[in-house]
């Protein structure tokens, strides 16, 4: 043992026997508890959306413990229910509040160091009232053709316009002639209580938004929009012009494919619009007449009957022509100016529009008919006029930027097309693919294929050894389009491509050198 506590102890021990007071300093106590504070009392709840406020009048604590205890048995303590932050000694807001039934509240003061009052505030809290809510429907158009996007919008609001957000609007149609309404889609309102849907009606639609409302808001429908449809219909004529005696055939079909849905075929007469018969669409939509009046032009269209479900429709007028006669070079009459109208507008280079099967008009005649694999005759008759009810689009074999010529072999017709656009079609006559004899040597006549261009040119009638060329453009070696005298309606050149002289001067301007030619079988 050290000299110090043995020093210590022999001065303790003589005190004691000396009867002197002994002071003893003893370690620190730890601090009492603080106080539990009063309890809270008077308790109020506002409820909000999907929330409650509650404000107390404090029990002198310097915070609070805020429990959800509905459902729990008492007695209650500060770790019973559901946790609610308190957001100072007399308020909280209950973010969890559900607004069913009855909820019960137990609210105890506590000191600053935590400490909780001996008993808490308890009340039952009923649920409020369920807040009206308003729902605003529009559309974008309320009579659309088929085929046309409707854009619906709407907005859920509460009194003073307040939005509503995230919550399920549904968009229910009743289609024209029934009277169930059907689901169309799920929505959900965003920030602004806003909903938006586009939609592609097949059919007259009565639209409304329905919001079914939850704990905090009430159920509210909005009122209804109606969208009539109005569908398509087409007509074509198949021959567009007929002799007397002979059947042309209007038909067409309608969209959305409708079956059963009467369509009324109508006539142009002085006093307007007269309807001469009537039939239905098959299920595809699809509908036909039979048409064979006397001698004349008529104007017919095609009408769809309006119903509850779609609006009365018409197609665009087509045209009907009965003529007494096929046609044929050195006739005359309205019947070859309808013809030459009717070719220039398929490209045909026909010359002038005067009424008169010329010489032009019979090639241009040779060149449809090579075009749509028809006997080469320069006729127009039943066979030509059928096939000009549907003419064959030419599609174009190379397409370039600017202008352009193809040489088809196999149908014997030059294409002329200008950024990939056809602009004219003519007949031509090539290489026979015969034997010939040039200077004693023996040939064959034949015309090169390829990809060519315009070399050179001749402004006017050149001899060759084989014969005169008319305004020449040469598109490889000696190979030339040229005009001639003698185009027959199959390949008799020694090579070069034939086309007529009124063909030549229309093509000599313009195919200057660099032009792209392309030679080819189909």
């Amino acid at each position: 043992m050290s000299r110090s506590v043995l020093s210590t102890l022999s001065l303790r021990s003589a005190l004691v026997a000396s009867g002197t007071a002994l002071l003893v300093v003893l370690p620190s106590l730890p601090a009492f508890a603080a106080t539990p504070p009063s309890p809270a009392s008077a308790l109020s709840v506002t409820v909000g959306d999907r929330f409650a406020d509650l404000t107390w009048t404090d029990g002198d604590g310097a915070g609070a413990i805020v429990r959800d205890v509905t459902g729990v048995a008492a007695p209650y303590t500060p770790t019973s229910g559901r946790s609610v932050t308190a957001s100072s000694a007399s308020t909280a807001q209950d973010t969890g509040f559900r607004n069913v039934g009855t909820t019960t509240y137990a609210i105890w003061s506590t000191a600053s160091d935590g400490t909780p009052s001996d008993t808490p505030l308890v009340q039952d809290v009923a649920a409020a009232a369920l807040v009206p809510t308003t729902l605003a429907l529009d559309v974008s158009h309320t009579v659309g053709a088929y085929g046309l996007p409707v854009t619906v919008t709407g907005s859920l609001t509460r009194p003073g316009s307040v939005p509503v957000a995230n919550q399920r609007v549904d968009l229910y149609g009743r289609y024209g002639g029934t009277t169930a309404n059907v689901l169309l889609r799920h929505l959900t309102s965003a920030s602004d209580g806003g909903v938006h849907a586009t939609l592609l009606p097949s059919r007259t639609l009565a639209l409304t938004l329905s919001f079914a409302g939850d704990a905090f808001s009430a159920a509210s429908t909005s009122v209804a929009r109606n969208v009539r449809l109005v569908p398509r219909i087409s007509a074509r004529l198949n021959p567009p012009a007929i002799v007397r005696s002979e059947t042309s055939v209007l038909s067409g079909a309608v969209a959305p494919q409708y079956g059963g849905a009467r369509v009324v075929l109508q006539r142009w007469t002085s006093k307007g619009w007269s309807s001469i018969a009537a039939t239905k669409t098959n299920v595809r939509g699809a509908y036909s007449f039979r048409l064979s009046p006397a001698v004349g032009v008529y104007r017919h269209r095609a009408v769809l009957a309006g119903t509850a479900a779609w609006v009365m429709a018409g197609s665009a007028p087509v045209v009907l022509r009965v003529d007494t006669r096929d046609l044929a070079s050195g006739l005359r009459g309205n019947d070859v100016l309808a013809l030459q109208r009717r070719l220039a507008a398929l490209h045909y280079l026909v010359g002038a529009q005067d009424g008169v099967f010329g010489y032009n008009l019979t090639h241009a005649v040779m060149t449809f008919q090579k075009v749509e694999h028809l006997p080469v005759t320069g006729r127009w008759t039943k066979a030509e006029r059928v096939r000009a009810g549907h003419p064959t689009a030419w599609r174009l074999r190379y397409r370039t930027a600017g202008l352009a010529a193809e040489v088809d072999i196999t149908r014997q017709v030059l294409v002329l097309s200008k950024a990939g656009v056809v602009q004219r079609i003519v007949d031509v006559s090539s290489g026979s693919e015969r034997v010939y004899y040039q200077s004693g040597q023996r040939n064959i006549a034949h015309t090169p294929r390829g990809r060519y261009a315009i070399t050179w040119r001749i402004n006017g009638m050149h001899e060759s050894e084989l014969g005169l060329l008319y305004r020449p453009v040469f598109f490889f070696q000696g190979y030339a389009i040229h005009g001639s005298g003698s185009v027959p309606a199959y390949p008799a050149s020694h090579g070069c491509v034939r086309v007529t002289n009124p063909v030549m001067d229309m093509l000599f301007p313009i195919l200057v050198k660099g032009v792209p030619v392309s030679v080819y079988d189909e």
